[in-house]
């Protein structure tokens, strides 16, 4: 079920299936509603399973404005206004998105019931020398000198992935990848700085609404030093789904498995 939420004068797309409590899925990047298809129907039967495309994205346009960590929680607590009126609610969210919902659990506390973060890249939390605190400085400038490819390239070398070349895109671009296409080009220039480096008030944190995860593929890869460093600092352990930065949309079904075990544990 797809609904349309406004948002001062813009509108935000929300799509919600499924009974039960209400979980809330943010994704992360250029990603939107849509990358959580494939995990949907596997939670379904135990909550109402609602997810968004962040404002300013291609299915919620937006007059210009500044994209923040503190902007989006702000709109995430708007879409639990919505959908869970007066009751806190479940959230699972991934990268930047795990950034916007761990500062709404900062500044809204009350609206959670349990936030699953995963691999958050809050640099701030490393030290001052780690190479990932200059990386997505060098992505962004590398996205406005030389577009999306080379980008994406300086991400991957950063990160120690391998990333095969992207090639030129279809002569006729399929809508879903066109709106990716979009939202990309906004995740980098204007998200991905922002997002990564927001100093997170790790003090006003409930860590008995909290529990932080990351894929085990990702265990000793530079994207996990950040989530590692926040649990070490909060004194907590770190909850792992199979595969990596993404796996949990690209093994949905042991991702919704332990994502349900882990909330119906701290109901």
């Amino acid at each position: 079920m797809s609904t349309r939420t406004t948002v001062h004068d813009d509108v935000l797309h929300i799509e919600a299936d499924g009974t039960g409590p209400v979980l809330l899925l943010v994704a992360g990047g250029g990603a939107d509603a849509e990358v959580f298809d494939g995990l949907v129907p596997h939670l379904t039967g135990d909550f109402t399973v609602v997810r968004y495309d962040p404002r300013g994205f291609v299915r919620s346009p937006a007059e210009p404005f500044t994209h923040s960590p503190e902007a989006q929680a702000a709109d995430l607590v708007r879409v639990l206004d919505a959908h869970s009126p007066g009751e806190p609610a479940y959230v699972f969210a991934g990268s930047s998105g795990a950034i916007a919902a761990l500062a709404m659990l900062a500044a809204h506390p009350g609206r959670v019931r349990r936030l699953i973060a995963h691999e958050p890249p809050l640099v701030r939390m490393l030290p001052g020398d780690d190479p990932m605190r200059a990386l997505f400085p060098q992505v962004r400038d590398a996205f406005l000198s030389d577009g999306v490819e080379a980008a994406m390239t300086r991400m991957a070398e950063g990160l120690g992935e391998h990333r095969p070349p992207g090639g030129e895109p279809p002569a006729e671009v399929p809508p879903r990848m066109a709106r990716m296409m979009a939202q990309t080009r906004i995740f980098l220039g204007e998200i991905l700085v922002p997002y990564s480096s927001h100093d997170l008030d790790v003090a006003a944190l409930d860590t008995t609404r909290l529990t932080l995860a990351a894929g085990e593929d990702s265990r000793g890869k530079p994207i996990r030093r950040p989530v590692d460093a926040l649990a070490d600092r909060l004194g907590t352990t770190v909850l792992e789904f199979p595969g990596g930065h993404v796996g949990y949309i690209q093994d949905v079904a042991g991702s919704a498995r332990i994502l349900r075990e882990a909330l119906i544990a701290t109901s």
